[in-house]
């Protein structure tokens, strides 16, 4: 008799267990997503990864290789000018 109250209050624990682990991986899921996936009104409306690439780019200093506007082509230039 107390051999199956020791295996039952062990099933127990297991099931209590197996929930604090789903609990806590569907916790984690959550988490994840609100901070990592879900647009930021303070980011413009972008992720955090979005960001992060963004933010990463400029201060590479490659950002400020590509031009802000795009460049005339040489005809463009010439009909501008009256030539």
């Amino acid at each position: 008799m107390k051999t199956d109250l020791i295996a039952k209050g062990h099933v127990k624990t297991d099931k209590v267990d197996a929930g604090a682990r789903e609990a806590k991986a569907l916790a984690r899921a959550w988490k994840d997503d609100y901070n990592l996936r879900r647009p930021h009104s303070a980011l413009g409306y972008r992720t955090p990864a979005e960001h992060a690439a963004a933010t990463a780019w400029a201060a590479s200093g490659l950002g400020s290789l590509a031009p802000s506007h795009p460049t005339p082509l040489a005809d463009e230039t010439l009909i501008a000018l009256g030539a």
